[in-house]
């Protein structure tokens, strides 16, 4: 079957060749006692086909929530309240929940934030792993127990870990075990893309690092394409292709990870990347970050939301504008966009 074929109704057959991940207009909702909160409101972004894109913003601006509607895991409260989400040209949130069920994993899967809650303590590492393959294969294919014993050896490989890891259970992995294994899992089926929500968040910085060059291979042998939540802007730096900000559930600027940090356009972006520890400012005998205690930190951006929150700001939201080719921002001081 050819592109063309392929692609549905109303999507640009270029777009279509080129994006894995197509987000238009998304909005999630939260319907709570004091009224509706809008936790991510009109967002838009395009994911290219081996592309990494980093998702960042302080807490509560959105990420997580956006990161559960991708995959249709968000809970009530929250609601999609409109937009549209594409995966490979298929709308996703007009699958029914059995179709939305095989293609987490298979086409689209999730490394969690805390591997420690998302691996089931009474079942050993091998179960787990082939329950997800197992629950990917038609009623009528046979699954050859040899093979399978093969591919969870293989996975556990892939990430650096031992075959004699499928007979432990997770209380006896340490906590970067526990997110290779959760790696290992979300890569069982060769997925198109890899969503990883803040998946070094508990760990120390040595093995961040490590579990940052596993996902690194991982997406390189795979071709996926890779969405990374977090907050930390120095490894969006080291890991990212495109780097999207979100704050307070809007989309407010993305563009190529070193255009940003070489010319970021939005105030907020710009202190986020101020936030950084700077080398040439800390003190010689100690890793000082520049900021020297959070009272500075929380100060900068309680300066920068008052700048935000101008009247004009306040009245009317400043519509997502590309200023330059695949660099949008949202910002009054860019109306009017290429």
């Amino acid at each position: 079957m050819t592109t063309a074929e392929k692609a549905p109704a109303g999507v640009n057959i270029d777009n279509y060749a080129e994006n894995v991940l197509e987000v238009e207009n998304l909005k999630v909702y939260y319907d709570t006692d004091a009224g509706q909160v809008k936790a991510v409101d009109d967002v838009s972004f395009t994911l290219k086909r081996g592309e990494r894109m980093g998702l960042v913003g302080e807490s509560g601006s959105g990420k997580t929530t956006m990161a559960m509607a991708l995959m249709r895991l968000h809970k009530p409260p929250a609601i999609i309240a409109g937009g549209t989400v594409r995966l490979d040209g298929v709308s996703i949130l007009e699958l029914s929940d059995e179709e939305m069920r095989q293609t987490r994993l298979r086409d689209i899967a999730l490394v969690p934030q805390g591997a420690m809650n998302s691996l089931n303590p009474v079942y050993r590492v091998r179960d787990q792993i082939v329950d997800g393959i197992k629950h990917h294969t038609s009623k009528g294919e046979m699954l050859n127990k040899g093979a399978v014993r093969e591919r969870v050896v293989e996975l556990l490989n892939s990430v650096g870990l031992d075959a004699s890891v499928a007979d432990m259970y997770p209380h006896e992995l340490s906590g970067g075990m526990k997110q290779r294994v959760a790696l290992a899992i979300a890569t069982s089926l060769r997925p198109k893309m890899i969503l990883a929500d803040e998946p070094t968040s508990a760990l120390d910085v040595v093995v961040q690092r490590q579990i940052m060059l596993t996902l690194d291979q991982l997406q390189q042998e795979m071709e996926a394409s890779v969405l990374l939540v977090g907050h930390d802007m120095g490894l969006m730096a080291q890991f990212a292709d495109v780097l999207g900000v979100m704050y307070a559930g809007h989309l407010v600027e993305f563009a190529p990870i070193a255009e940003i940090f070489q010319d970021p356009k939005h105030p907020y972006t710009k202190k986020l990347i101020s936030s950084l520890p700077d080398i040439q400012v800390a003190d010689s005998t100690r890793d000082a970050p520049y900021y020297n205690n959070d009272e500075d930190f929380r100060g900068e951006f309680t300066e920068v939301r008052g700048r935000l929150n101008t009247d004009l700001c306040t009245a009317v939201d400043p519509p997502l504008n590309e200023i330059e080719p695949r660099r949008w921002v949202a910002c009054h001081m860019y109306e009017g966009g290429v």
